[in-house]
């Protein structure tokens, strides 16, 4: 087990796009499922609602699962960008105890890379 952790926000963020593209695959079988619910009749008007119902159940599944994907690329993005500002200001206050201790101005303080 190693001390330490890589975080790429770049690799993040990426991560995070495959997730938002997913989500349209899913919100797109939703509607077919719908107008074929529409289209059903068997003869049985108490099967033909309990199908649609059914359909429905699913349509609504595909579309949460979609909605799912989009959150997750979401909190993902949020995460990549978090990391990048908390890496900055932690920057920003080591320069700032640098000049205080040290007297030293332009510190090279190391910084996560964005690549």
């Amino acid at each position: 087990m190693s001390d330490g952790f890589h975080v790429s926000p770049p690799a993040l963020t990426r991560l995070a796009g495959t997730f938002a593209d997913q989500q349209q695959p899913f919100h797109r079988l939703g509607g077919p499922v719908q107008q074929r619910a529409g289209a059903v009749d068997t003869g049985d008007a108490a099967l033909d609602a309990d199908t649609r119902r059914v359909m429905d159940l699913v349509s609504s599944v595909f579309q949460q699962f979609g909605e799912g994907m989009s959150l997750a690329g979401t909190v993902i993005d949020e995460v990549a960008a978090d990391y990048q500002a908390t890496d900055g200001d932690s920057a920003d206050q080591q320069d700032e105890i640098a000049v205080a201790d040290l007297g030293a101005e332009n510190v090279d303080v190391p910084a996560v890379r964005n690549g």
